[in-house]
């Protein structure tokens, strides 16, 4: 199984307010009262393990670049064994730079004046997601890489489609929707070496479609129904092909586990993993995590929701490890998770925005804020050094 750098940014825990903005459902105000945040089962659970916390000692990361904390140019980003995609993330604009390893320039593009980068993805092709907020406007860019060249893909048919914020990027290509709630929304494919687009999978009215993932083999997504209610939002997990076939015993499983609360979802292994909040409650930074293949839940424990990243053969996440944020890994069929990045554990310091290139290349800003010399770090981890060693 192949993965590259699926996941969306996890810049913004407030993802679910924009996107109801952005496509112009009804955004009340979630309920200040929410339902119990314990997954909700439905009939009998599958067959269950439990991760244990191993001790095994974090790997070195390679440093890429560093900022002070107060450069404007300090970044978001991620890199491969070629290059380094760094890129600025405001409410009032951005950049994203595009260099060699070496630091030799390759592209520099500006986000819109009233929005901002929401994403880039990293492999075969470089790609970009920006948000106007202001004209409510997502726009895709895609570049062909070869040495210290990029050529522009032409995406101008899925521009025209008005795509919607949840987008998802796999070797050569992107899942995407299309469409609002009021007029229905579809999930779509298109290939950046053809510019074929085609249909996977549509839902009724009333219902957002979110949270791609992608890899050479599935596209699963987030179905949220009754988005404009304060209290009876629901969340599930859908799984189908690139044909567009639904794989249903995995999303009974995972309705069974955890029905209405399954926030978003990576394939990984061969299976799924996922995480769990609540859509209805003001607090939905954190979750459990789980992962299912052939039948069989295993309980990945607390997790920060969004940081579910598949890197090569690996299970990436983020947790607070008293008060810092921190990456764990796991592969799949292992016993136990480990921490990935050594920190000294305190509210000073966090390591977030995990992000993966070239399905090998796992990426992380870690961040010092302790007072004394605070700066940001883009780290990178080449995860072939954890294959044998992660427990």
């Amino acid at each position: 199984m192949r993965i590259s750098a699926v996941r969306r940014s996890t810049l913004a825990r407030a993802a679910l307010p924009l996107l109801l903005i952005l496509l112009g459902g009804c955004a009340h105000e979630a309920s200040s009262t929410p339902r119990s945040s314990a997954p909700t089962r439905l009939g009998q659970s599958p067959p269950h393990s439990t991760l244990e916390q191993g001790d095994a000692r974090p790997p070195e990361w390679q440093v890429v670049q560093t900022w002070s904390r107060t450069d404007p140019d300090a970044s978001f980003g991620l890199a491969d064994s070629k290059y380094v995609a760094a890129f600025t993330s405001t409410t009032s604009g951005g950049r994203v730079a595009l260099t060699s390893r070496e630091g030799h320039g390759i592209l520099d593009l500006a986000a819109p004046a009233h929005g901002y980068v929401q994403d880039v993805w990293l492999g075969t092709y470089a790609v970009m997601e920006f948000i106007d907020v202001q004209a409510r406007v997502v726009t895709l860019r895609a570049y062909g890489l070869s040495g210290e060249t990029a050529w522009p893909v032409d995406l101008s048919s899925v521009n025209r489609s008005s795509p919607g914020p949840s987008v998802a990027y796999s070797e050569d290509r992107i899942a995407w929707t299309k469409g609002s709630p009021d007029d229905g929304m579809c999930v779509m494919l298109t290939d950046l070496e053809s510019g074929v687009d085609r249909e996977v999978d549509c839902a009724p009215k009333k219902t957002i479609l979110d949270d791609i993932a992608l890899d050479d083999q599935r596209v699963m997504f987030t179905r949220l129904t009754r988005p404009g209610s304060p209290t009876h939002r629901c969340k599930r997990v859908s799984v189908v092909d690139l044909d567009g076939r639904h794989d249903r015993p995995v999303e009974r499983a995972i309705a069974r586990q955890s029905d209405c609360l399954a926030w978003d979802a990576v394939p990984i292994g061969g299976g799924v993993a996922w995480d769990t909040a609540d859509p209805n409650a003001l607090d939905v930074a954190r979750g459990e995590g789980y992962y299912v293949r052939n039948g069989v839940v295993t309980e990945l424990g607390n997790v920060d929701t969004d940081s579910l990243v598949a890197c090569g053969e690996m299970l990436f996440w983020t947790n607070p490890v008293r008060e810092a944020t921190t990456p764990f890994g796991w592969q799949p069929g292992s016993q136990q998770s480990n921490k990935v990045l050594e920190l000294r554990h305190s509210r000073d310091e966090s390591a977030t925005a995990l992000h993966c290139a070239s399905n090998r290349y796992l990426s992380t800003r870690a961040e010092e804020l302790s007072g004394t010399d605070e700066h940001l770090r883009l780290l990178v981890l080449d995860t072939m050094e954890l294959k044998n060693g992660s427990g």
